[in-house]
């Protein structure tokens, strides 16, 4: 599942800056895959919300193309604090 990740990633490059899938994405690390959620874990909670925000849908038809099946990217924070 870590290249359908990666192709998730990939897509996403096509629509933003390349630097900007790093800054929000670079440490983001792929769990599992769920039924139809596919589950990501970002540094904390401060970049799940950002990420719902700025980049959801174009996560979720990425993910839904490459897992073959309507798919929604879950993001869960990490442990790391915010401030």
């Amino acid at each position: 599942m870590n290249k359908v990740w990666d192709d998730i990633l990939n897509d996403l490059r096509q629509s933003v800056r390349h630097e900007e899938v790093e800054i929000w994405f670079g440490d983001a690390q792929f769990v599992e895959a769920q039924g139809e959620e596919f589950i990501v874990e970002v540094p904390n909670k401060y970049y799940v919300e950002w990420i719902e925000e700025n980049y959801q849908l174009q996560l979720d038809q990425s993910a839904s193309k490459h897992m073959e099946h309507p798919c929604r990217v879950k993001c869960i924070g990490g442990e790391e604090p915010t401030a």
